[in-house]
């Protein structure tokens, strides 16, 4: 993408490496830099050697150019880390820039931006800006060059003066298009899953629906919804105009103006108070992934506009702003702005909605490099954020509740491809994730709740059962991906057994590395705990992220990390029998600070009942204490974390074994849980715990968990059978 491409230039001053007419050469006479400067045939760059942390490319022009926006082609390589990127120029004593928090090294990337830019106005405390006279441009990288020292590449640099596009322009020989919007709606009902009776509600009482199948109280003299400012998924959702995408869902299912009416009038209220002015919870107004699903609202209502004949400034008004967002959708200055690291799925949702903004506004010049722009990215977040293993893809950011959303996504993506004409087979991975969304799964329907995924409840009574329709035997050895799954049984009495050591990515991820879950008979007896919602610091997510949530054994006190390493979880998978599914699992776990733990389990099938056998263990790691006394001998604490309503019937002593009898209200089956070696000396430590599991949102259920304490350098060892 050019510099200027897409903008309305009045005049503009270019320097360039490769002249033509009416470009100035870009020489090392008028660059001043923090780095050693060299001419190269097609290119300016600058060496950066020292590990200084920040370095500065400046060009001086003299008198200077009234202008209004400035832009910057180059190419960054040779960098260890690069914390960000900045563009800019010198205004009244000032360094006036955006800033590009992920940038991508090894190819050349146009970088620009005007006064009126939202990546502008975000960045600069909203403040107007009116075109000045500019007399330098600047680039800036905060970053650790590497052991050859980095490279900051130019090409081009420019000044212009720009005008403003008031939004009329972009109406201008737009069309309705109806198959984008069947597109678009399709993927809105798989994600409101209840907005029939949010939408109605607010109808008839006036609450306001938000994400999360919740409806807020919404008083007549207020602005916002009291609650809004209490959870922040509520304010993400005002922003996003999740409300507007339910009521244009309720329309379309029954014709009632009402609807579209509240629609337009919210959509209306959003762009008074938080477009056209600015608001005051800047951050959630334009959150990354907020912004992209706002961009497919103002879309869809643009469309609507046209094909009912909306008063012509209000489709402006849209128009104007739909533009605005595409531009910024497709600046790398705003791209996962709100992240720590480039790839992450808020980053898909930028490009999708910049995709169909490209589609539904094609009669514009610009929207053949933003479609260009969204796809080239979204395969690039694909191919970094998709693991494909064994005829599956997998989302590799630690919830599969995350890898159904993302499915989803990329099932839409795959339609806007077909929609644009253009093909990468995008639809094949969609259909891959399909693929394992259907193999991690319960016989009733249900998902373990691994890492921040919503849980269903198990069943109170037998009653609440809920049969599967097909069930079939498989063992599933996925060692890349992190996942040992096994599904016995028949469809009369199906079983599902699961282990996870996941270790590709740090998103959603919680500490379950060697955690496992077990369903049997309906019911969910050792569970992941789900995660109840994303504000981590308080007391019942965090707990619900920790290893005492979790089946598995952790270090009292130990430092969790659960950062990607190839040295911190390590599984290896066999199959110890043709006789029915099984696997045989090693895993190794240095996630707790100074300790290694190992996990030898095995699960296989008798009599078409899982039976499983374990010894867990923990080492001091060589260096953990480097020649001086611990201050206490450590304590491996071991988890059984019980699904909602499983209860311990009866414990007694075999020998060196304790026995735990569990029973559930909606089984007949019992299940024994086995504690020590038939020839073990040591006696465990055991105590049950009241514990919670996470449910729906901001929801959760009280269960029960045992805790067994374990010395280091001693084996456990435990067992399940079934009855």
């Amino acid at each position: 993408m050019s510099l200027t491409e897409g903008r309305s230039v009045i005049k503009q001053l270019v320097f360039s490496k490769n002249l033509s007419g009416g470009v100035l050469p870009l020489s090392k006479e008028d660059i001043t830099s923090d780095g050693e400067l060299h001419d190269g045939e097609h290119d300016l760059f600058v060496d950066c050697i020292k590990a200084q942390g920040a370095y500065q490319v400046k060009l001086s022009i003299g008198r200077g150019f009234l202008s209004n926006a400035m832009g910057a082609r180059l190419k960054l390589t040779g960098w260890d880390s690069i914390k960000y990127l900045a563009v800019g120029f010198t205004l009244d004593g000032k360094f006036v820039h955006v800033k590009v928090p992920h940038v991508v090294q090894g190819g050349w990337q146009s970088y620009s931006f005007s006064f009126r830019d939202l990546e502008y106005l975000i960045q600069n405390n909203w403040v107007i800006t009116k075109p000045s006279v500019i007399s330098d441009c600047r680039v800036f990288v905060k970053g650790k060059p590497g052991l050859d020292g980095g490279k900051i590449a130019l090409s081009e640099l420019a000044l212009w003066l720009e005008a403003e596009n008031t939004g009329g322009g972009v109406l201008v020989n737009a069309e309705y298009d109806r198959p984008l919007l069947d597109t678009i709606h399709a993927y809105w009902r798989a994600c409101f899953r209840k907005y029939p009776s949010q939408v109605d509600d607010f109808l008839h009482e006036g609450s306001f629906p938000a994400y999360g199948d919740v409806n807020l109280n919404w008083d007549v003299h207020s602005k916002k919804p009291l609650e809004l400012g209490t959870v922040n998924t509520y304010r993400f959702s005002w922003h996003a105009l999740h409300f507007v995408s339910m009521c244009i869902l309720r329309y379309e299912d029954t014709g009632q103006a009402s609807y579209l009416h509240s629609a337009r009038d919210f959509v209306s209220l959003w762009m008074d108070s938080s477009f056209f002015s600015p608001d005051g919870d800047q951050k959630y107004a334009w959150y990354d992934h907020g912004t992209a699903e706002r961009s497919l609202v103002l879309l869809v209502v643009l469309q609507i506009g046209l094909k009912l004949g909306f008063d012509t400034r209000f489709n402006s008004r849209v128009a104007y702003a739909l533009f605005k967002h595409a531009k910024l959708l497709c600046s790398e200055a705003f791209y996962a702005s709100h992240q720590i690291e480039r790839y992450h799925n808020h980053a898909w949702f930028q490009d999708i909605a910049l995709i169909a903004v490209a589609i539904s506004l094609k009669h514009l010049e610009i929207s053949d490099s933003w479609l260009s722009r969204g796809l080239e990215r979204l395969k690039d977040q694909l191919a970094h954020l998709i693991h494909r293993e064994s005829n599956y893809a997998i989302f590799v950011e630690n919830s599969i509740g995350y890898h159904q959303g993302v499915q989803r996504l990329v099932g839409f993506a795959g339609q806007l491809e077909s929609l644009a004409g253009r093909g990468s087979g995008i639809s094949n991975i969609a259909d891959e994730l399909d693929a394992w969304s259907k193999d991690f799964r319960y016989p009733d329907g249900r998902y373990p709740a691994q890492g921040d995924t919503f849980r269903r409840a198990n069943p109170a009574s037998r009653q609440a059962l809920e049969q599967p329709e097909s069930w079939s035997k498989q063992a599933i050895k996925l060692p890349q991906a992190g996942y040992a799954v096994i599904k016995g049984g028949s469809i009369r009495a199906p079983w599902m057994f699961g282990l996870l050591a996941t270790n590709l990515n740090s998103t959603h991820k919680h500490e379950d590395d060697l955690s496992f879950f077990l369903w049997l008979d309906g019911v969910e007896w050792l569970v992941d705990p789900s995660f109840v919602s994303h504000e981590y610091k308080d007391d019942i997510p965090a707990y619900l992220r920790s290893a005492k949530a979790h089946n598995m054994l952790h270090v009292e006190g130990a430092e969790y990390s659960y950062q990607p390493d190839p040295d911190r979880i390590v599984m290896n998978i066999t199959e110890p029998s043709d006789k029915g599914p099984g696997l045989s699992i090693e895993g190794h776990n240095r996630s707790c600070s100074g300790y290694e733990v190992v996990r030898r389990l095995v699960c296989t099938e008798a009599l078409e009942l899982p039976q499983i056998i374990c010894t867990d263990s923990f080492w001091e790691l060589p260096a953990t204490n480097e020649g001086r006394a611990p201050e206490k001998e450590p304590v491996g604490i071991l988890t059984f974390h019980f699904g909602d309503g499983v209860r311990i019937n009866s414990t007694k002593k075999q020998g060196a074994q304790t026995l735990f009898e569990l029973s559930h209200p909606a089984s007949d089956r019992r299940l024994t849980l086995g504690i020590g070696g038939e020839c073990d000396s040591v006696n465990w430590e055991a105590s049950v715990e009241a514990s919670v599991c996470g449910l729906g949102f901001m929801e959760h259920i009280e269960t029960q968990a045992l805790r067994i304490r374990v010395p280091t350098a001693t084996e456990c060892h435990w067992f399940i059978d079934v009855k």
